[in-house]
């Protein structure tokens, strides 16, 4: 790497960082530190789940979720039951403030900004992961942009929540997969996967994933090594991430008789508690086809996938949607034309690398979809936004493919790459802003 891509590297990421970190903290900061009526401002649910990193705060001790003060009033069961990672870090965070003194108000500041800085730690490794994925900086640098400052993503590292360790997690194991396919194996790849794998599993089932498919690449990877150093590597990555995340399934099938995710335990209790929940699709003995058909699922899972604040409540201005879904249209048409071009002259690593990709966001969905249908109906985008990553990495090296061809025909400069995607990125950080101090400042100040 020449010392002028060097530098602009480091130009970029101090304004990328710089950038994300000031409208994260701004929205941290101005949505509303208390349950305030109506809800219209306040992030989702976010005071339901913050009475459990409150509870430690208090009592320094976790919660089973059957303690009434982490119970989810008129709900029912409690978030406790579920892996609670980003509120254990939340809730030590706050004990520690709290003996300066700090005020229940400046406590849930202070909670939020765990999330704040999972997100800035998320920026970095995806700013490390797009230098692997793209071989143009531009790419690399648009990469980047438009998934960190992505509307509802960047949300998702506002307030209290379990999404934003989550994001992170999917983001370390998912670079660290590709560091092992790309330099091979040593000890501090596997202590960075078995990282990834921890924080994954005690924070949201959804990206499980993501464990899952990663972990397949993972044995596939190591069959073609010396046995010696695979059994090394695949001995390190275990024992670790046994380590640190048992201890958390071990309590929950003591504590709640063998669930170890602590569904059924939610579920129980709300029944148990005289909770009336709607029926659910598969209740009504409806097809998934009609949760479609009979509702407005898609365009909304659509809408608050690019973009929706407060609790679900505070949509964006037109030009913000038109502009991501003419995103997401011309990428996905990119994607699919150009993908059979690029799996033709991938190798055998690479070919499986992109099935694994392609894989880990069907689960994504599918988890979703029988959730929404069973479970509990849901038609928030947000919980898609784990496919954030490798969604938009085909879209990007569709994109990319584009560009060479158009650069061939048209004899077209480098330059003008630069310029365009210069271009775009000031546009996607400006709609950012313009939502933040158009729209959600006037309405959580007032």
């Amino acid at each position: 790497m020449d010392r002028v891509t060097r530098k602009t590297d480091r130009v970029f990421l101090i304004i990328y960082l710089f950038g994300f970190i000031l409208a994260a903290l701004i929205l941290a900061r101005v949505q509303p530190l208390y349950p305030k009526r109506p809800l219209l401002p306040n992030p989702p649910d976010e005071f339901t789940r913050y009475v459990v990193p409150d509870y430690i705060c208090k009592t320094g001790k976790l919660p089973t979720g059957f303690e009434p003060e982490v119970q989810i009033a008129g709900y029912g069961g409690s978030y406790a039951f579920l892996p609670i990672l980003p509120y254990i870090v939340m809730g030590y965070v706050m004990r520690l403030f709290s003996l300066f003194g700090s005020s229940d108000v400046t406590l849930v500041f202070v909670a939020r900004l765990v999330n704040v800085i999972s997100g800035v730690i998320m920026a970095f490794i995806v700013f490390l992961l797009s230098k692997r994925l793209f071989r143009n900086r531009f790419f690399s640098y648009l990469f980047c942009t438009i998934v960190m400052f992505w509307p509802e993503h960047i949300f998702l590292h506002t307030y209290v929540n379990t999404e934003s360790f989550s994001e992170l997690s999917i983001a370390i194991i998912l670079f660290a997969i590709l560091k092992i396919y790309q330099d091979g194996i040593d000890d501090r790849s596997a202590i960075l996967l078995s990282v990834g794998y921890i924080i994954c599993l005690l924070t949201y089932y959804n990206a499980y994933g993501y464990i899952l498919v990663s972990g397949i690449l993972l044995i596939l990877h190591l069959i073609s090594l010396d046995k010696k150093s695979a059994l090394r590597f695949f001995s390190i990555v275990f024992i670790v991430t046994l380590m640190g995340a048992s201890w958390w399934f071990i309590r929950n099938l003591i504590n709640l008789d063998g669930d170890l995710l602590g569904l059924s335990t939610l579920k129980r209790v709300r029944m148990e508690l005289g909770v009336s929940m709607p029926l659910t699709y598969m209740e009504s003995g409806k097809s998934i086809i009609d949760m479609f058909t009979e509702t407005d699922l898609a365009p909304r899972m659509l809408k608050t996938f690019i973009c929706c604040y407060g609790a679900a409540s505070i949509d964006a201005g037109p030009i913000m949607y038109l502009f991501y879904k003419i995103f997401l249209f011309v990428g996905f048409i990119t994607a699919i034309f150009f993908a059979p071009k690029v799996l033709k002259k991938a190798s055998f690593s690479q070919k499986l690398f992109h099935a694994g990709m392609v894989v880990s966001m069907l689960i994504v969905f599918c988890l979703w979809l029988v959730y929404s249908y069973a479970l509990d109906f849901q038609p928030q985008g947000r919980y898609l936004i784990a496919m954030i990553i490798p969604l938009f990495y085909y879209f990007l090296a569709g994109f990319e493919k584009l560009w060479q061809v158009l650069k061939k025909k048209l004899q077209i400069c480098d330059r003008w790459l630069g310029v365009a995607s210069v271009f775009i990125m000031c546009i996607v950080v400006f709609l950012e802003y313009n939502f933040v101090f158009k729209t959600m400042l006037p309405i959580c100040l007032e």
